[in-house]
């Protein structure tokens, strides 16, 4: 046996190992219960939490009333902020955030899949089996709306979630995640459909087979392209229903940041990222901004904002000196593999609030 296929024996097996330990595998492998063929993400712990106690009375440009600068409780510290990238052209700036019911809090839900509920960034302290994690971008985000006034923040993302379970139940995980909006809600931010295109499935079938083309390309069709640009009707029927749903409040939407590194040879460089070659990786990239592309055109349908995050990582993709996205992660804890770690969150979070909120 080849040096060269010696590797590619010892990169599949390793990765294989992290996948059945780490549950990753698990991510397709544990299906709701509801619904036999779909590719799950990692499960652990969730939930709901209000913050915020308003302290000084100040007014605020923009607002309609005199509100609150709060502190938020659920909102974690971190010893290092990471430099992101601002929103690209083309991305909603100053979407109207506020207190439009008048009732002296800003009320924002934040729905989606495991990228929202905080996967990746343990530990996941919130009740209820969906992987939600205080350090998850909503919590992060919340803090610069206080410079609007007082604010709850309310995550109901779940690890696994599909597009459908925004308006349906997710078996044993929880009702709708609609279900936690109404007409007194403020704010939504939504963030889902990587679970429909079997994105970890991707993942996974790029690491253990020679190239990601091949996993893609099966019967002369690529399979990841069709699945891409299926969801769009889906996603803008969803972010409808949102609407209808929460009448006064900014819904605001976006894709995934952009974690490959274009310019490394990650299976030179970087055993996160096991049995990816800048090929791949340029693969990766670019379904990952298929992705983005059809979630902003979803959002220009249905008419909701949508914010690019896209460049969130600009120069902590995977494999490089201060990633802010997992590769493999066989310990502590597997299911964060492939998923923002804490400073990814971060990243995230201040690309929104510079969009947002202008700080």
């Amino acid at each position: 046996m080849s040096e060269t296929n010696q590797k590619t024996v010892i990169i599949a097996a390793a990765v294989t190992v992290a996948l059945l330990v780490g549950g990753v595998i698990g991510w397709i492998a544990s299906r709701a219960s509801e619904d036999d063929e779909e590719i799950v993400t990692p499960t652990s712990q969730p939930t709901i939490v209000l913050p915020t106690v308003p302290e000084t009375t100040t007014t605020f440009p923009g607002t309609n009333a005199q509100t609150s600068a709060p502190q938020t409780t659920a909102a974690p510290t971190t010893s290092s902020t990471p430099t992101t990238a601002a929103p690209s052209p083309g991305s909603s700036a100053q979407a109207p955030i506020g207190d439009h019911n008048g009732d002296g809090v800003i009320k924002y839900v934040a729905m989606g899949d495991s990228y929202s509920s905080g996967t990746g960034a343990p530990p996941y302290d919130l009740p209820g089996g969906c992987a939600r994690s205080t350090n998850a971008y909503p919590f992060l985000f919340a803090k610069s709306i206080e410079a609007i006034g007082p604010v709850e923040v309310e995550s109901v993302a779940c690890a696994g979630a599909k597009i459908r379970h925004i308006t349906e139940g997710y078996g044993d995980k929880g009702p709708a995640e609609i279900a936690a909006v109404d007409a007194t809600t403020d704010l939504v931010t939504l963030s889902i459909g990587g679970n429909d295109v079997g994105w970890t499935e991707a993942v996974i079938g790029c690491s253990v087979l020679p190239d990601c083309e091949e996993f893609a390309n099966q019967g002369g069709t690529d399979i990841m392209s069709d699945r891409i640009k299926s969801i769009e009707p889906a996603l803008t029927e969803t972010y409808k229903a949102v609407k209808a749903a929460a009448p006064n409040a900014t819904i605001v939407v976006f894709g995934y940041a952009e974690f490959a590194p274009v310019e490394t040879d990650a299976a030179e460089e970087c055993s996160a990222a096991a049995g990816w070659t800048r090929k791949e990786m340029q693969w990766v990239a670019n379904q990952m901004a298929e992705i983005n592309e059809v979630v902003k055109r979803a959002a220009a349908s249905a008419g909701v904002t949508y914010v690019d995050v896209g460049n969130a990582y600009q120069g902590h993709e995977l494999c490089t000196a201060d990633p802010y996205h997992n590769g493999y992660t066989l310990l502590p804890d597997p299911g964060s593999s492939f998923h923002p770690n804490a400073k990814g969150y971060q990243a995230i979070a201040a690309v929104l609030s510079g969009a947002l909120v202008g700080v």
